[in-house]
């Protein structure tokens, strides 16, 4: 069975067990995926969040070579109907 996070709270947690197993700091995570260390920490820290391109270069250090989700909406799509993103251009 695919193991996929159902929020943040989920992947920070995740990373750090995939860090702990790995003996991996945020210095190789940087080194070896492309994410800097400074989002790394501050994400790992509950700081601040992780983008969707930084999530998905951790993806596979996480989860292994599985496919990751295309699309994870934060908000359900009747809450998005209003914004200007899914209006259409005139």
């Amino acid at each position: 069975m695919e193991k996929h996070p159902t929020n943040l709270d989920s992947f920070r947690r995740d990373l750090r067990d995939a860090m702990t197993r790995a003996e991996c700091g945020q210095l190789d995570l940087m080194r070896d995926y492309g994410v800097s260390q400074a989002i790394i920490s501050n994400f790992l820290s509950g700081r601040r969040g992780i983008s969707a391109g930084s999530m998905l270069k951790l993806w596979p250090f996480v989860y292994g070579e599985i496919e990751a989700p295309t699309a994870s909406p934060t908000k359900p799509p009747a809450e998005c109907e209003g914004s200007q993103a899914a209006r259409p251009v005139p």
